[in-house]
């Protein structure tokens, strides 16, 4: 777990997937491909057939499946320039964020610099 910092969105992003995965921690999943652009990213899928990215980090990966080692949702953000966020977790070049609202989510950590 990252320490909360805060950071500045420098590049807006457009968040492409409106309908997150999400699993829970001992889930068993199916895996796919690696992520090209975003090393540590695995396609995955889940027993009712919701699909997305996920980070290896927090999986146990054994051949085409793998156990889910804690809870995740893949929700991002979509971000414009000069938004603020708090920054509550980094992992494999993506930041988990809260905005003042309230709202949590993934941003690309390159989209983004120190506040």
């Amino acid at each position: 777990m990252t320490e909360i910092s805060t950071v500045c969105v420098v590049t807006p992003h457009q968040s492409t997937y409106p309908y997150p995965i999400r699993f829970k921690m001992g889930e068993i999943l199916v895996v796919g491909r690696q992520d090209d652009k975003f090393p540590g990213w695995i396609w995955t899928r889940t027993a009712n057939a919701n699909e997305g990215w996920a980070p290896m980090e927090i999986l146990a990966v054994h051949g085409k499946t793998a156990t889910a080692t804690e809870d995740y949702i893949a929700t991002e953000l979509t971000t414009s320039p000069g938004e603020q966020l708090s920054v509550h977790r980094k992992l494999a070049g993506w930041l988990w964020v809260e905005r003042a609202t309230g709202e949590c989510g993934w941003v690309p950590e390159h989209t983004t610099k120190p506040a």
